[in-house]
């Protein structure tokens, strides 16, 4: 019997011998036609799970049942994109790049039967695609960039010879069962030199390919390919993880449209906290997000000489994970359950806090709840849960989320209300110390005004502490000293 794995090879014009390649046993196996279309149901168009420039993608059952994605070429891109992707998919081999299953090859088809990602694309869950979807945590989408930089850090420096992606997208970063990231779409890449070290490929300008707004400058503009292009790219993409947006959108305001642009004027002006997705606002520890603004800002730098290797990247956004679960552990010490809320006036970033005006509320340092879930944690206002009376309105004792304990404080919602709820948020977050009890979020609905803050009677001897004229929250009385000589500026 002919073996398959030297039939694709025979095709792509390579020899299994050849010294170039090191190939992994049982590679490939060749479909035929038959097959591959009793696979897709004759390439039924509700098995279609994904289209591009390329061709289209199937999602298809081989004989044995094994689950497979199905790469139909486009007749206009078979010849030179089959046997490219074809070329590099036999020589590479990482967890965190699609594998190749086999092929078919018949008539005027060209097939690819690839492992199948079972969660889609990373820009399904980014760009809400998919309504039945939940925003990914933080956490969740610093594990998917760690892996992605993995697999394109492999391409670089780990094959036999390096390879530069060239499209490099959210959209190409696919998620299987268990959330594993792996890079896809291999037809755009080029195969280069064994070292990309000092490496420049000059390419004809007028003949880039990629997918605008990933490609970089250099590229785009004179054909200059490098490795560095494909960091530009995945710095498109790490922005793209934290704005939980596209590249472009034309609905927004002009200075916003263009994700890049909107990204660097926001950390130009220190006002990234509004920027970003609004599911991560609260959510992200300060140390964290310095290092993954530093990395993501350094892979789109203008200049490709300027952007950091991909073993960079990858090392860089590690420290950052550790960062946000090292801040995770601290608070949950002191608070379990209780997700890390960021006090955006200590981004070191932000050269001044924001001047908030009119009714504004800091929605960026605290979550902001509807009041369907401010009803439920305090079983609709019930008078059983009041545990005191403020100046303003009632305090409440309530439950969140997966049984978080928390106070709620119930307002006449007013301009000078929410000027007060300014002020004491913004001192709030200014006091960081395992005896001072934590402002969760706030909601603001027609002339009420809620602040959820922890409730907590662990801390020791616990009593109303009034911030401003309008604010409670619960202090440990031992530990007054660090709000009067700790704290910057000492407050009383």
């Amino acid at each position: 019997m002919k073996n398959p794995l030297g039939s694709l090879l025979s095709f792509l014009g390579l020899k299994k011998n050849s010294p170039r390649l090191e190939l992994p046993e049982g590679l490939g196996c060749r479909f035929s036609l038959a097959q591959i279309k009793a696979a897709t149901n004759n390439f039924d168009s509700l098995s279609i799970i994904g289209r591009g420039g390329s061709g289209t993608v199937y999602k298809g059952t081989l004989h044995d049942g094994t689950i497979v994605a199905v790469k139909r070429l486009r007749e206009s891109y078979q010849g030179g994109e089959f046997k490219n992707e074809g070329q590099l998919l036999c020589q590479l081999c990482h967890p965190n790049l699609v594998s190749l299953i086999g092929f078919c090859v018949e008539g005027s088809e060209m097939v690819f039967v690839l492992e199948y990602m079972s969660r889609g694309s990373l820009a399904v869950f980014l760009f809400g695609i998919r309504e039945d979807y939940l925003p990914l945590s933080w956490k969740h989408r610093l594990h998917i960039c760690i892996g992605a930089a993995r697999g394109l850090h492999y391409l670089h420096t780990g094959a036999k010879h390096a390879v530069i992606h060239r499209d490099i997208k959210s959209s190409n970063i696919l998620l299987d069962e268990g959330w594993c990231c792996k890079l896809s779409d291999f037809g755009l890449s080029y195969l280069g030199p064994p070292s990309m070290s000092k490496a420049l490929i000059r390419k004809d300008k007028f003949n880039v390919v990629g997918t605008f707004g990933y490609i970089a400058p250099e590229y785009a503009m004179n054909g200059e390919l490098t490795d560095k292009s494909d960091v530009y790219s995945f710095g498109v993409v790490l922005f793209e993880v934290l704005y939980g947006r596209r590249i472009s959108d034309q609905t927004l305001i002009d200075n916003q449209r263009t994700l890049l642009t909107w990204a660097k004027e926001s950390l130009r002006e220190g006002t990234i906290h509004h920027a970003i997705d609004p599911y991560l606002k609260g959510r992200i520890a300060p140390e964290c997000l310095n290092k993954f603004l530093e990395i993501a800002s350094s892979c789109v730098h203008c200049k490709g000489n300027e952007r950091p290797a991909m073993g960079e990247v990858e090392v860089t956004l590690e420290l950052a994970l550790e960062l946000q679960e090292r801040a995770d552990s601290e608070m949950e010490s002191i608070y379990p359950s209780v997700s890390f809320v960021v006090p955006s006036n200590l981004l070191r970033f932000e050269e001044k806090s924001p001047q908030l005006q009119g009714s504004e509320l800091p929605e960026d340092i605290c979550r902001q709840f509807s009041l369907a879930e401010i009803e439920a944690a305090t079983n609709n206002f019930h008078p059983g849960s009041i545990i005191g009376i403020g100046r303003y309105g009632s305090i409440y004792k309530g439950t969140i989320d997966d049984g978080t304990v928390v106070a709620v404080s119930r307002r006449r919602s007013s301009l000078g209300a929410v000027r007060e709820l300014q002020n004491e948020v913004r001192l709030l977050c200014q006091l960081r110390h395992p005896h001072l009890v934590f402002l969760i979020g706030f909601c603001l609905v027609e002339n009420e005004l809620f602040v959820v803050l922890i409730f907590s009677l662990g801390l020791g001897r616990i009593t109303f502490h009034c911030l401003g004229n309008i604010g409670y929250t619960y202090v440990s009385v031992q530990h007054v000293d660090y709000i009067t000589c700790t704290a910057v500026p000492s407050m009383l």
